[in-house]
């Protein structure tokens, strides 16, 4: 009876469990829903308004970690650069621990999780984590990725989390090169279809920005080597539970909407050639919804 009136119910539920993040509901209890006769639709929309919308503070604080993360990004590679010059030695691990510290030096958290350091072809697993056992040793001539990501201690504490590359050295092998500058080409191209929507007033939706953002690495010849979806949403997780940018792992239909935020962050992986890359910048839609990045987006390679 309850049911009897209503012509849709929004549900924990995804067509073709496209966001899988939220189709949770049994496939028992949608077919009693519908056949009391409401349409059945997706709650996805309505949880991402609840879980990953914020306001001027969240944009604040995000905004406060960002120049925090940035600062500190600058010093991990300043460190490495100084190593090279004395013939210290210097490992991946020794550069994640200093960066952790830092994080607690500036009241910053990372929740546990580790930043991401790593030269040659350790990056080339997306997630790869350095420890104390299977460190390289910088030396000069490496490739170098460092992906960090922290927020403030206190709330509304949204992430931060950025990529950026380097290499030790004047002269960067010319196919590292060409990879960082596809990756750069993707992620520009993602931007500007975010910022022409808004402008214009269009709708855009997750998938479509990844998409944006592949083709270029795809007509670049790489799109077997980029393995992972473009972006995430972010919030007091660095994973939050807003719109990812995302058309591989998942098709994320869910609109972008003033107060969320989320990385672009494409990279390109060949672990055969002891490299990888990737380029990562956050997304804040504010609440006036303006597309707007944080900090400074990296546009050549590091040379230290």
């Amino acid at each position: 009876q309850i049911l009897a009136g209503a012509r849709r119910v929004a549900m924990q539920y995804s067509p073709d469990c496209n966001i899988p993040y939220v189709s949770v509901v049994d496939g028992g209890t949608v077919e009693l829903i519908r056949r009391c006769g409401p349409e059945v639709v997706s709650s996805a929309d309505l949880v991402q308004e609840f879980e990953a919308v914020s306001g001027q503070a969240g944009y604040e604080s995000h905004c406060a970690a960002g120049e925090k993360v940035q600062r500190i990004k600058d010093e991990a590679f300043a460190m490495m650069s100084d190593a090279l010059r004395a013939s210290k030695k210097l490992t991946e691990n020794d550069v994640k621990e200093f960066i952790l510290s830092r994080f607690e030096q500036e009241g910053m958290s990372s929740d546990g999780d580790s930043p991401i350091v790593g030269f040659n072809d350790h990056p080339a697993d997306p997630h790869f984590e350095p420890t104390k056992n299977n460190a390289f040793t910088l030396e000069r001539g490496d490739t170098i990725l460092i992906d960090l990501w922290a927020r403030e201690a206190d709330p509304p504490g949204i992430y931060y989390d950025v990529t950026w590359c380097g290499f030790a050295g004047d002269d960067p092998p010319k196919k590292y090169v060409e990879i960082f500058d596809v990756v750069c080409r993707g992620r520009d191209a993602a931007l500007d279809l975010v910022r022409e929507r808004f402008s214009s007033a269009t709708p855009c939706y997750g998938w479509e920005v990844d998409e944006a953002c592949r083709n270029v690495v795809r007509q670049a010849g790489y799109a077997d080597y980029f393995l992972h979806r473009t972006g995430h949403s972010i919030g007091i997780e660095v994973h939050g539970n807003g719109v990812n940018i995302d058309n591989l792992e998942t098709r994320d239909e869910r609109l972008l909407v003033p107060g969320i935020c989320f990385s672009i962050e494409p990279g390109i992986y060949l672990a055969s050639e002891r490299m990888a890359v990737r380029t990562e910048i956050d997304v804040f839609i504010t609440p006036d919804g303006t597309p707007e990045v944080v900090g400074p987006i990296q546009r050549e390679l590091l040379r230290i």
